[in-house]
């Protein structure tokens, strides 16, 4: 049988536009997709067949064992995905939907590279972790968004005692949208974070501003509250985190020009919040 490098990008092109997938889920996607492709290689190459399940299966297998492809069983159907692993993140996966024609070797060259030099590698791909307690201090209002008795007016979250704190998913989402500032997307999902606790019980305004329909009230947390939240971040399997210089650095990023803003509604209040110590 016929390698074709060209066959063998396609599937793993389908299996990242598709995250998770089963042979059959891959198979109609191709036709939906790549039929005008699978075409042109079919000419290119002379080939007489086309790709069944059974060729597919062979593909998958075959970069399955170079630890590109990883499989699952999910009620009782084989399903596969890309692995989650830096070494495979490095090569811009991100890219691989523009990789066609004669640069389809070339790629999966580097790819079986990267694969056996990542066998060598002993312990686990992601570790050292730091654990300090990270304080921030608000540079702009950061709005509560949790809705209460009043309509239209969104309210801070508050503890048992009432006292304001900054959600444990706040912290996450403004962590996991700013990681593209250093190109580390996929590290959210290692880190633990813990709701912000003020150091000094914070005063709480209303501001209004401007919705799709009309104007909402919302309360809002002003410039020069202080906060502390315990990270833990690993600073092992990941190019651009690897101390914590670097993710001071990431902060200080965030301060400047965030991607997203902390609290509710940060396109109009800002939400910026600057890291001052991490101990």
């Amino acid at each position: 049988m016929k390698y074709i490098p060209e066959e063998e990008i396609l599937v793993i092109q389908s299996i990242k536009a598709l995250g998770q997938a089963s042979t059959d889920e891959i198979m109609d996607y191709m036709q939906s997709h790549h039929k005008t492709q699978l075409e042109e290689i079919k000419t290119k190459h002379n080939l007489k067949r086309d790709v069944d399940c059974k060729l597919l299966e062979r593909i998958v297998k075959r970069w399955e064992k170079r630890k590109v492809i990883t499989t699952s069983v999910l009620q009782k159907t084989r399903m596969y995905s890309l692995m989650d692993v830096p070494w495979l993140g490095r090569l811009q996966m991100i890219n691989i939907t523009g990789v066609e024609g004669d640069e389809a070797q070339e790629f999966l060259d580097s790819l079986e590279k990267s694969a056996k030099e990542a066998t060598y590698s002993k312990g686990p791909l992601y570790g050292d972790y730091l654990s300090a307690n990270f304080v921030f201090e608000i540079i702009d209002d950061v709005a509560g968004g949790d809705p209460g008795k009043d309509e239209r007016t969104l309210y801070f979250p508050r503890a048992k005692d009432g006292v304001p704190y900054i959600k444990g998913n706040w912290l996450f989402a403004y962590i996991r949208d700013n990681i593209r500032l250093v190109n580390e997307s996929s590290l959210p999902k290692y880190i633990a974070i813990s709701p912000g606790t003020f150091l000094e019980k914070p005063v709480v305004v209303r501001k209004q501003a401007r919705v799709k329909v009309g104007h909402a009230e919302y309360e809002v947390i002003e410039a020069g509250a202080r906060f502390e939240s315990y990270q833990r971040w690993p600073l092992k399997g990941f190019k651009n985190v690897k101390s914590i210089e670097d993710i001071k650095n990431f902060y200080d990023l965030c301060a400047k020009a965030p991607i997203r803003g902390l609290g509710a509604h940060s396109r109009n209040f800002g939400g910026r919040i600057k890291l001052i110590e991490a101990q």
